[in-house]
């Protein structure tokens, strides 16, 4: 092992590892029509030789081909208006066909052969300064995550408990916890951060932390609640012996232990690989981009950008962040490991409600928000008129899906093991607004949300804090509490849905809105807020959203205007009101009885018939749910289980 503190061999460094600051590697080639073939050492040149040769007149596409083999780069490559595509010309970066071309944002730092390893990251990353409390779920994806990694595995901080979280707590005053049992001893030193869910059981929080070895004092300074009843954490950077796969850090010193010592040890320097900035008509096709501190690919203000065949993954945080973008594509893509959000998508005018038609189409999204553990959904669509279709995303401690926002499409997926960790929580999820309207939600397969304790209040779809004017039809639901939850809304429309084996009942609805959320709906609340700063008397928004005009006419809070029709619930109830007296007019719901005995056929095929007669075709691709052959499915897993904390 390298003593503590010791400056590292130069081969441990990245100028001595075949690569600079420009990402330089050989056989990058460059066609331009009408001109003899390129070749150059650098991504970064070859997007200039691209943009110099459309200077001459080209109207037809510029291929940039990467080879076989590992591109570093240790700072983005910039497309703007300049150096982009055109119409006529657009701009294409493209891999191998068979997926062996890779652009990474991580640095050598150990090479293979070594059980430990010590990193000097003021040498090998001076301008990375991690924050280990930035991943809370108000912590930005774009704050820069430590990300260390051995043989194309993510490795992780060292932990107390190793795995999960400890939930035997007593609070005492002055924000500490003692373990219930007299007897635990508790990790002790400098540099340790506190993580789990301690105020909310939907909130994932990192905080600073104290320990004397009995009890833990917390740094509370920025929270606005309380400790709930049963706190869920996990202290993280623990000193003392590592278990292998795992590191600490002492201000600029990693200590780290193999889990692969034929491997080497890289560490993540670049903050993303490519960021869009008013650029248009790009396509990367076939490219693994791995490896990034941040987001991995950041578009904004931009058009007709697209990501088809590639991986995008092992990040710090999103794997695909868009705002303000048009026509933006992610299509047969595996997305996975990322420590944010997988992908998410803002575009569109909501005074015009213009579409942005920006989409995730046929794509495997899992083992997301492995950081940043909550709020950072497989994908997130705002805005106007954006969409998920035709793809597979689970494997997270959240949300699969989150939505705000008009007139959006969730279509033919399958959300599977979310919300793994969570209550008060669903696979897909909107909330807390009367105008984001005109959503639908149509022909997903959505099963196995939710941690599996008693009482945890985790749906499907959950329509949260009256949040409105949403279609739910042709879903199929399985093994959750509720199928789908409204949380005081109106004007949301559920019609034949099929839900089995629910815990507690197919639909929730309550009127939360005139009791304990009356204030949100009052004169002064966040809903009527919201409502008159959206232009819902305007002639289009009157013909769009008919019923919202007149909602201060109409008992403003009060759940009015849903209905539920044609709705098949199979082993459990449909309907669970709060109160009872609640009413969710339509006909046709059916409720079918199943023995204990019948739930195991049921599940593996019913539920799975039932899903291909809604989107009327067969499964054609490696992944159940998923249409479409992917060229890199096996660097992710298929996300059949609830990942470990």
């Amino acid at each position: 092992m390298l003593a503590f503190g010791a400056m590292l061999p130069s081969s441990f460094l990245a100028s001595d590892a075949s690569v600079d600051a420009a990402g330089q590697q050989g056989g990058i080639s460059i066609a331009i029509p009408g001109q003899a073939v390129q070749e150059s050492k650098s991504l970064e040149d070859a997007v200039s030789i691209a943009q110099a040769g459309r200077g001459n007149g080209v109207d037809q596409p510029i291929v940039i081909t990467l080879p076989s083999g590992v591109i570093h780069l240790t700072k983005p490559i910039a497309f703007t208006d300049h150096n982009g595509g055109t119409l006529k010309s657009p701009l294409i970066i493209r891999g191998q066909a068979d997926g062996s071309s890779i652009i990474s944002g991580a640095v050598v730092v150990a090479g293979s052969g070594s059980t430990d390893a010590e990193i000097d990251l003021s040498r090998v990353a001076p301008g990375l300064k991690p924050d280990l409390t930035a991943t809370s779920t108000e912590a930005s994806s774009a704050d820069a995550k430590l990300l260390l990694f051995q043989g194309g595995r993510v490795l992780s901080l060292s932990s107390w408990p190793s795995t999960g979280y400890a939930t035997n707590w007593r609070t005492l005053p002055s924000n500490m916890l003692r373990p219930a049992l007299e007897k635990t001893r508790l990790p002790t030193g400098a540099g340790m951060v506190a993580a789990g869910y301690i105020s909310q059981d939907w909130r994932y929080e990192t905080v600073a932390v104290q320990s004397d070895g009995t009890a833990l004092t917390l740094d509370r300074s920025k929270a606005d609640e309380a400790f709930q009843k049963t706190v869920r954490l996990k202290l993280l950077n623990v000193p003392g012996p590592l278990a292998a796969g795992r590191y600490a850090i002492d201000h600029n010193i990693v200590r780290v232990r193999a889990f692969d010592r034929k491997a080497p040890f890289e560490v993540a320097v670049a903050p993303s690989l490519f960021t869009f900035n008013g650029a248009h008509d790009v396509r990367i096709e076939a490219v693994a981009l791995e490896k990034t501190t941040g987001t991995a690919v950041s578009i904004t203000n931009s058009d007709a950008i697209s990501l088809t065949d590639c991986f995008i993954g092992r990040t710090g945080g999103y794997a695909v962040d868009v705002a303000d973008g048009r026509n933006v594509h992610v299509e047969r893509c595996v997305v996975a490991q990322t420590g944010g959000g997988g992908v998410r998508l803002n575009g569109g005018n909501r005074t015009t409600l213009q579409p942005a038609r920006n989409a995730v189409l046929d794509s495997l999204i899992v083992d997301f928000g492995q950081l940043i553990r909550t709020y950072a959904p497989g994908v997130a669509l705002t805005g106007v008129g954006n969409s998920v279709s035709g793809s597979f995303i689970g494997g997270a401690p959240h949300a699969g899906v989150v939505l705000a926002g008009n007139d959006h499409f969730v279509q033919d997926n399958e959300v599977g093991f979310v919300a793994c960790e969570t209550n008060d929580a669903s696979a897909i999820y909107m909330g807390r607004d009367w105008t984001q309207r005109g959503n639908r939600l149509t022909r997903n397969f959505i099963h196995d949300a939710g941690p599996g304790t008693p009482g945890a209040i985790v749906s499907g779809i959950y329509l949260d804090d009256q949040f409105s004017g949403t279609r739910i039809d042709h879903n199929v639901m399985l093994r959750m509490p509720h199928g789908v939850f409204v949380g005081g809304g109106r004007d949301n429309h559920i019609e034949d849905n099929v839900f089995a084996l629910m815990g507690r009942s197919a639909v929730w609805i309550d009127d939360r809105g005139m009791n304990w959320q009356h204030d949100a709906a009052g004169p002064n609340g966040l809903l009527r807020q919201t409502l008159k700063a959206s232009p819902y008397l305007s002639p289009l928004w009157r013909t769009r959203y008919p019923t919202l005009p007149n909602l201060l006419n109409e008992r403003p809070g009060f759940p009015v205007g849903n209905t539920a029709a044609h709705n098949t619930v199979i082993g459990g109830q449909f309907l669970w009101a709060n109160p009872m007296t609640l009413k969710l007019p339509g006909a046709g719901n059916q409720e079918q009885p199943i023995t204990p005995a019948q739930q195991t056929a049921l599940a593996s095929n019913m539920i799975r018939q039932q899903y291909l007669a809604f989107r009327g075709s067969t499964w054609t691709g490696s992944v159940p749910g998923l249409h479409a052959k992917l060229l890199f499915a096996g660097y992710a897993s298929e996300a059949k289980r609830c990942p470990a904390a």
